[in-house]
């Protein structure tokens, strides 16, 4: 069983909605799961940023 491994990133609101954080998410996940071999990631949004949760 690996350890749990959190993804997380902030992002200045001038580069809000261009899709960063879904393809900084994406290459992660990938990464993580298929070379790191990980079992599982967690990403929790924080509290009040109502994007983060699309």
């Amino acid at each position: 069983m690996t350890p749990e491994v959190d993804l997380g990133y902030l992002f200045d609101k001038s580069y809000w909605n261009m899709g960063l954080g879904t393809e900084a998410s994406q290459v992660t996940l990938k990464f993580g799961f298929w070379e790191v071999k990980l079992d599982w990631i967690v990403a929790m949004p924080k509290a009040g940023y109502a994007y983060a949760h699309r």
